[in-house]
């Protein structure tokens, strides 16, 4: 059987070192959220793996996570992958929180992974999102997001454990994500009540549902890509989910040499 995610740690420099990001001991986090993204930073784990990718799982709900400075100000890393999790406190887009359904806020993991997301984009590395992760990078550029998509969005069952559902997305042409799944439609696993509202700076929605939510941003001249679906959820369609890994560490692996920038931001606590 293979070792969880959190177990596998390899130290091959010729490979691209990925830093990953979610939390997994949030104390505002329900068990049911715990147990999947769990799951889902498994499944990631072993596609990085398969892609001959090395990474290091950062669990920033962790109490030892507030003495990192950026997580070594992402100096050994190649790339960031920020994956799925909890809403984002909507005062760090500009809102007063409404009278919606919302789980697992946690300001400080929101700030945490909102600098990693800036620290990686001033050093040009590339930096993909999913779900939660692709709302993170587009707050942390600027960009807002829509609080709540209401009980009759396709996107999720309004539930005390959510689940998943499958809806298609339409891909504009000529984009990273219509390059990496080499088509112009997809069916995705769908599992989230927020979406982008308005794009953060550099930002260009590629692709989106059928009743017009946003499910895809990619940056306009930079490899910063967000996928709202999980594709690395295990009923998802074969194939997604290695597509996009593959893009993505080939671009970590080829991608333009790391240069710290001036005023580069880290993180302390």
């Amino acid at each position: 059987m293979p070792a969880p995610v959190a177990d596998v740690l390899t130290t091959q420099t010729a490979r691209p070192r990925i830093l990953v990001t979610c939390s997994l001991s949030g104390p505002e986090s329900d068990p049911w959220l715990i147990e999947d993204l769990t799951a889902y930073a498994d499944n990631i784990g072993r596609e990085l793996h398969a892609q001959e990718a090395d990474f290091e799982l950062l669990d920033v709900g962790a109490v030892a996570s507030w003495t990192m400075d950026a997580a070594a100000s992402l100096n050994e890393f190649d790339g960031l992958l920020v994956l799925g999790g909890g809403d984002i406190h909507p005062s760090l887009y500009g809102q007063q929180p409404i009278a919606a359904p919302g789980y697992g806020v946690d300001a400080r993991v929101d700030e945490a992974e909102i600098a990693l997301v800036r620290s990686a984009v001033a050093a040009r590395l590339p930096v993909m999102g999913i779900c939660r992760g692709m709302q993170v990078i587009n707050v942390a550029l600027g960009g807002t997001l829509i609080q709540d998509l209401g009980p009759d969005s396709i996107h999720q069952v309004h539930t005390d454990a959510p689940g998943m559902s499958d809806h298609e997305v339409v891909i504009q042409p000529d984009t990273l994500l219509a390059s990496a799944l080499r088509a112009g439609s997809a069916t995705v696993r769908s599992g989230h009540h927020q979406a982008v509202q308005d794009l953060g700076l550099g930002m260009l929605a590629t692709a989106a549902a059928p009743d017009g939510v946003i499910e895809a941003i990619e940056h306009q001249d930079r490899w910063i890509l967000g996928v709202q679906w999980h594709p690395e959820d295990p009923d998802t369609l074969p194939g997604q989910l290695a597509a996009l890994m593959r893009a993505f560490t080939d671009q970590c692996r080829h991608g333009e040499p790391r240069a710290p920038q001036p005023g580069e931001q880290t993180i302390s606590a």
